[in-house]
C-alpha cells in the first residue's frame, strides 16, 4: 500500500500525493456547506474536506464492518466481495 518517510520530527510518516480533480463549481460551492471551524465540521476548506473523503474510502476498503464499507459501496457500487477485499 502506500509508503512512509521519516519527517525529521517525530518518526515516520505516511507518504502523500498530490491528485488533480475536476469538479464543477456548483459543486464545489455544495461542497462549502460543509466546511467551517468547530467540532461540527471535520474540515475547514473544500480541500481538507476531500482528503477527509479520500481517507473515509480507504478506511471502507481496508476495514470490513466499519460504517465507511457501507458508504463506499453504496456510493461506488464496487462490489468488494468480488475483487477479494471482503472477507467470508
Amino acid at each position: 500500500m502506500g509508503s512512509v518517510h521519516d519527517n525529521g520530527r517525530s518518526g515516520r510518516v505516511p507518504e502523500r500525493f498530490i491528485i488533480g480533480v475536476r469538479v464543477l463549481a456548483d459543486d464545489v460551492e455544495l461542497l462549502r456547506l460543509l466546511c467551517g471551524d468547530g467540532d461540527a465540521f471535520v474540515a475547514s476548506n473544500v480541500g481538507e474536506l476531500v482528503e477527509h473523503l479520500a481517507r473515509s474510502a480507504a478506511d471502507g476498503v481496508r476495514r470490513p464492518g466499519s460504517w465507511e464499507r457501507g458508504w463506499i459501496v453504496q456510493a461506488t457500487g464496487a462490489r468488494l466481495d468480488v475483487i477479494g477485499l471482503d472477507p467470508g
